[in-house]
């Protein structure tokens, strides 16, 4: 684990994860599930019912600055990414796939204002963290094109 500071808060980042922990004793808000959308379009952590949303962290390799980079609305634990920001590129990526009803209800619930401009299954979804930006993720999916049709 790398300890990060930044003007406002101190974090830990594990090379793991790439997660951001609040290290200031700053608790992440719980909110109803019904009102979890104002936190979503604010890209404010929260914890509600069986769904949270978090920060992801870049780290530089030069320096100990970190920069946010995915703000992420999860249900049910990490399994299952709904919906993904991407600071960098300014855009909205939601999740394709249905889980359950009640990840539907919270899909609804935590639908973010503004439109979604890319929607990819659960498995590119966390791909799409894993790489931690647009352009990472492209540039992954550039060296290994999708072969269609046998």
């Amino acid at each position: 684990m790398v300890e990060i500071y930044t003007e406002n808060q101190n974090f830990l980042l594990t090379n793991k994860s790439r997660k951001l922990r609040d290290i200031t004793g700053v608790k992440t808000m719980k909110v109803a599930n019904k009102n979890a959308r104002q936190y979503v379009d604010g890209l404010k952590e929260f914890e509600g019912s069986n769904i949270f949303a978090e920060h992801t962290a870049t780290l530089s390799p030069y320096t100990t600055s970190c920069k946010k980079n995915l703000y992420v609305v999860y249900s049910y634990g990490y399994h299952f990414p709904m919906y993904i920001y991407d600071i960098q590129a300014g855009m909205w990526i939601g999740n394709e796939d249905s889980y359950s009803m009640s990840t539907s209800r919270q899909q609804s619930q935590c639908r973010p204002s503004e439109g979604i401009e890319c929607w990819l299954p659960t498995n590119e979804m966390k791909e799409y963290i894993r790489r931690g930006s647009l352009m990472n993720y492209m540039e992954v999916k550039a060296k290994n094109p999708v072969v269609y049709g046998t």
